[in-house]
């Protein structure tokens, strides 16, 4: 899809939103990425790796995890969510990420695998517990529990 006036470039390359599956492949420009090390290096490695990508909005950090995802779901479990769809990024703290990435696992773990029942089970209890102390400390936070 060419574009012929500046709105459709601009609805093309929306910084709000990164290219990915047929946008990816058609406009995507090779460039130097960091993505090619990146593979290689979690390809090569039995040890996980964490890996943080940082930059300023609109810069390409999805649009390059999307290719890191084309290139490896085959071989690994892929788990790819918006932390942003999530939480809001005005009043966020590292618990509410760490159990947004926790939640996101879990929700796609258990459409893809069959889970035995128990580790189900535990797992959802776990899942319970958790918001139930996270609701209770913040209601002793501001008060609003006697």
């Amino acid at each position: 899809m060419k574009a012929s006036n500046l709105s459709e470039v601009y609805g093309i390359f929306d910084p709000q939103e990164p290219l990915k599956d047929e946008k990816l492949k058609e406009y995507c420009v090779e460039r130097e990425s960091p993505i090619d090390n990146i593979i290689r290096a979690i390809r090569s490695t039995p040890k996980p790796s964490k890996i943080l990508f940082t930059g300023t909005r609109g810069n390409g950090k999805t649009t390059e995890l999307n290719r890191l995802i084309e290139e490896l779901e085959n071989e690994f479990f892929v788990v790819s969510f918006s932390i942003d769809d999530r939480l809001d990024m005005m009043d966020v703290k590292y618990a509410d990420v760490l159990l947004a990435i926790g939640s996101g696992i879990y929700e796609i773990v258990t459409e893809e695998i069959e889970l035995n029942e128990n580790l189900k089970k535990g797992l959802d209890n776990w899942s319970k517990r958790i918001v139930e102390l996270v609701v209770t400390t913040h209601l002793l936070t501001f008060g609003e529990l006697k």
